[in-house]
């Protein structure tokens, strides 16, 4: 299970309110890593192309 250290150590300082959904949701650090990357590659990809992807 997750704690709000680990919360912050993938993905960096976020508000509280983040933690605790994220934290609701009760993902394991693997998911929580491949999400937060996933999100990093996607904003990547929007800076480099100039357009929002859905």
């Amino acid at each position: 299970m997750l704690t709000r250290e680990a919360v912050i150590e993938i993905t960096g300082e976020i508000e509280d309110w983040k933690i605790a959904q994220i934290l609701s949701e009760s993902p394991s650090a693997e998911e929580l890593l491949e999400a937060h990357t996933g999100v990093i590659e996607q904003g990547d990809l929007e800076a480099e192309t100039g357009r929002r992807l859905n």
